[in-house]
C-alpha cells in the first residue's frame, strides 16, 4: 500500500468514524510502534528514506544518553543502519544490545526485528520474559512472523483473555485463519452456484496478479501461456486473484481488460479490508469469484500457486465438475526457509511444515499438475503427488523475439568499457539466495589473476545495497556496476552485453529445485552460459555442452572455471550457439502450447 493511499484510507475512515479512526492509530503505535515505524517508512521515496539516516542515527544517539535502557533510542540507530543498506550489522547490534534493555526496550526491539525478518533473534531477546499481556502480544506477534504459527495462535489467546485489544484481536484472527487453512484436506464450502454448462476449450485461468497493471516475470510467463493455448485451440480465460489489481493501488482500473486479444476479469472486493487470514480469504473468493467462474463455462480450471488459489480452484471444480489443472511455478515454504538461512530447525515448525503439506496435498487432489522442471517435478512426487499426473512445462522463450541482433553494443558505451574487456553479468531479482556475493568475489580473483574484466548487475531488490557494499569493500570500483531496475525494453541489450553470464545461485534447497528463466533467455541469446552446479540448472545447462558449471558458493571455483573462456571468444560462441538450439528445440512458447493441448485434450476440455 502505497503512503497516498493508505492516507485516504484513514481519511475516509476518520469521515465517518473519527473517534474509531483516532483509535485504531493510537492503539497501532501503542501496541505495534516498531510495525507502524517501518510500514511508513517502507511507503516513503527512497531518496526520502536516505535523508533520514542522519538524523534517526544523531537522534537515537542523544536519547541513549537520557535512557540508555530505553527502546526507542535503540530502535532509531537501528534503522539508521537500516536504511543506509546495514541490516545485517543492524540486527548484529540489537543482538548484542538488546539483552541490557528493559523489558519494555526488549519488547520494542524485538518488534522490529520481526518486521524486517529476523525474529528468531526477535524471540531469544523475549523468550525469557514474563508471562504477562503486554509481552504475550508481542511474543506472539514474533511466533507468528517465526513460523511457529500454532504457539503465535496460542499465546495470543492468553494476551486477549488477559487484556482484550483491537490490535490483538485481529492478529489474533488472522493467526487462527492462517492455521485453518492449513488443517489436512480443508476446502471452502461452495454453495449457491449457478448452473454451468462446460464450453469445450474454455480453460479459466486464477492468477495472483497480471497484465496491464503488473509486468514481471510471473504476470508475463501467465500472458505468454495464453497466447501460446489460443495458438493451439484453447479459449483461455484469466481471472485475478479477488480484489486484484485495486487492493493494490489501481483505483481507477477496469473490471475487465484485454491484452492482446487474451481477456482479463477482475473480482471487485467491496469491503474486503475486513477480512484477514488465508482461510477467511479463500472462503471470501469463493463466495464472490464462484459465479463469476460458473458464468464463464469452464471446461477446465487452472490455477496457479500458492496453494490458496488451488483451494479455490478445487472446491469451485468440484462444484461445478470440472477438472483442475493445478501450475506449480515454485515454493513459497522453500522461499521462506531461505529468507531464514542458518536457523536450525525451520523444516519442523508450523509455517513450513503445514505449508508443504498444503501444496502437496493440493497438487495430489487435482486432476494434472504443470510444474517447471524435473527437480520441482521429483519434489512433489516425494510430497506424495502421482509422478503420472504431473506434466513438465518448461520456462520458455519466444526465440524470434530473443534473436541476437548485437544490440550490446550501445550498452557498453555507457558502461565505460574499453575493447577487448570481458564484461561478466548476472540479470534478476536481488534477493540473497541469488549469490551474486560469489560473482562478486570470483571478479576478484580474475582481476587479481592479471584479468581485465568487469562485473555488472542487472536488478533490484532486498540484497542489493549489501552486495554494493561488498563490491566496495573488495575494492572493484569502476569494474562493478549495479544498474538498478531496468526498462523492459531494454533488457535484450543487457544480455547482449554481457559476455559470460553467470547465474551464482547458493545451494540452498529453493535453488536446487525451482528453475528461473533469465538463464533461458541468455541462452536463446547466444550468450555463454555458466550456472552453479544444482540440479535446477543442470537440467538446462549440459557440462560443456551448452556452457559451463562450477561448485555452488565457490567463488575460487568459479573464478577457475571462466578464466579458461576470457581469452576464448571462440569457446563463448560454441557454448552459445549450443545453447540457443538447445532452446530452440525444447523451450518455446510453441512448444509448451502444444504440451498444455495434450493435457486438456486428456482431461476431456479439448
Amino acid at each position: 500500500m502505497s503512503l497516498g493511499r493508505l492516507l485516504r484510507s484513514l481519511v475516509r475512515r476518520a469521515a465517518k468514524d473519527p473517534v474509531g479512526a483516532l483509535t485504531l492509530v493510537t492503539t497501532r503505535v501503542r501496541d505495534e510502534p516498531a510495525h507502524v515505524l517501518v510500514r511508513v517508512l517502507g511507503m516513503l521515496p527512497a531518496a526520502a528514506r536516505g535523508r533520514l539516516v542522519v538524523p534517526f542515527r544523531l537522534l537515537g544517539r542523544a536519547l541513549a544518553v537520557v535512557a540508555p535502557r530505553a527502546g526507542w533510542p535503540l530502535l532509531l540507530q537501528l534503522v539508521a543502519l537500516d536504511l543506509a543498506g546495514a541490516r545485517d550489522q543492524a540486527v548484529a547490534v540489537a543482538q548484542d544490545r538488546g539483552p541490557k534493555l528493559t523489558a519494555a526496550g526488549r519488547l520494542t526491539v524485538a518488534g522490529w526485528l520481526a518486521e524486517v525478518e529476523r525474529p528468531h533473534p526477535g524471540l531469544a531477546l523475549v523468550d525469557p520474559l514474563p508471562d504477562v499481556a503486554r509481552v504475550q502480544r508481542v511474543r506472539g506477534r514474533i511466533r507468528w512472523r517465526a513460523g511457529h504459527w500454532v504457539a503465535a495462535r496460542d499465546e495470543l489467546a492468553a494476551a486477549m483473555a488477559a487484556d482484550p485489544r483491537p490490535t490483538t484481536q485481529r492478529t489474533l484472527h488472522r493467526v487462527a485463519e492462517d492455521v485453518r487453512a492449513l488443517e489436512p484436506g480443508w476446502l471452502p464450502t461452495v454453495t449457491g452456484l449457478p448452473a454451468s454448462t462446460p464450453q469445450v476449450g474454455r480453460a479459466v485461468h486464477l492468477l495472483n496478479n497480471s497484465l496491464p497493471q503488473v509486468q514481471a516475470g510471473y504476470t508475463l510467463r501467465a500472458h505468454r501461456i495464453a497466447l501460446a493455448q489460443r495458438d493451439h485451440g484453447v479459449d483461455p480465460v484469466m481471472v485475478t486473484k479477488l480484489g486484484f489489481p485495486w487492493r493494490q493501488g489501481f483505483g481507477e482500473a477496469p473490471d475487465r481488460d484485454v491484452v492482446d486479444g487474451i481477456p482479463y476479469v477482475h473480482v471487485p472486493d467491496p469491503g474486503g479490508d475486513t477480512v484477514f487470514g488465508t482461510a477467511e480469504r479463500v472462503e471470501r473468493s469463493v463466495e464472490r469469484t464462484g459465479p463469476i467462474v460458473a458464468g464463464l463455462h469452464p471446461a477446465v480450471l487452472h490455477p496457479t500457486t500458492p496453494y490458496d488459489n488451488a483451494q479455490v480452484c478445487l472446491a469451485l471444480g468440484r462444484a461445478l465438475d470440472v477438472p483442475v489443472v493445478y501450475e506449480v511455478r515454485g515454493f513459497l515454504e522453500e522461499t521462506w526457509l531461505s529468507r531464514h538461512a542458518g536457523v536450525p530447525g525451520l523444516e519442523q515448525v508450523d509455517r513450513y511444515r503445514l505449508m508443504r503439506d498444503t501444496e502437496g496435498w493440493c497438487a495430489a487432489q487435482a486432476d494434472h499438475v504443470v510444474t517447471l522442471g524435473e527437480a520441482m517435478k521429483d519434489d512433489l512426487v516425494s510430497r506424495g503427488v502421482a509422478a503420472d499426473t504431473i506434466t513438465v512445462v518448461p520456462n520458455a522463450v519466444d526465440t524470434d523475439v530473443f534473436a541476437p541482433a548485437g544490440r550490446g553494443g550501445p550498452i557498453r558505451d555507457r558502461l565505460g568499457l574499453p575493447a577487448g574487456r570481458v564484461l561478466l553479468g548476472y540479470i534478476s531479482s536481488l534477493v540473497p539466495y541469488e549469490g551474486v556475493e560469489v560473482l562478486l568475489r570470483a571478479t576478484r580473483h580474475l582481476l587479481d589473476r592479471g584479468h581485465d574484466v568487469a562485473v555488472v548487475v542487472v536488478g533490484d531488490g532486498t540484497a542489493r545495497a549489501g552486495w554494493e557494499r561488498e563490491a566496495a569493500d573488495l575494492g572493484l570500483g569502476d569494474r562493478a556496476s549495479f544498474t538498478g531496475r531496468v526498462p523492459h525494453h531494454e533488457i535484450r541489450g543487457w544480455y547482449e552485453a554481457i559476455d559470460v553470464f553467470v547465474v551464482p545461485r547458493r545451494d540452498e534447497r529453493v535453488c536446487r529445485n525451482v528453475t528461473p528463466l533469465k538463464p533461458v533467455e541468455a541462452m536463446a541469446l547466444e550468450r555463454c552460459v555458466v550456472v552453479s552446479d544444482l540440479p535446477a540448472l543442470a537440467e538446462m545447462v549440459e557440462e560443456g555442452v551448452t556452457g559451463r558449471t562450477f561448485p555452488a558458493e565457490d567463488p575460487e571455483g568459479l573464478a577457475d572455471v571462466v578464466e579458461p573462456l576470457l581469452d576464448d571468444p571462440g569457446t563463448r560462441a560454441r557454448l552459445g550457439a549450443a545453447a540457443r538450439e538447445r532452446v530452440v528445440a525444447d523451450r518455446t512458447w510453441a512448444a509448451n502450447g502444444a504440451r498444455y493441448a495434450r493435457i486438456y485434450h486428456d482431461l476431456g476440455a479439448l
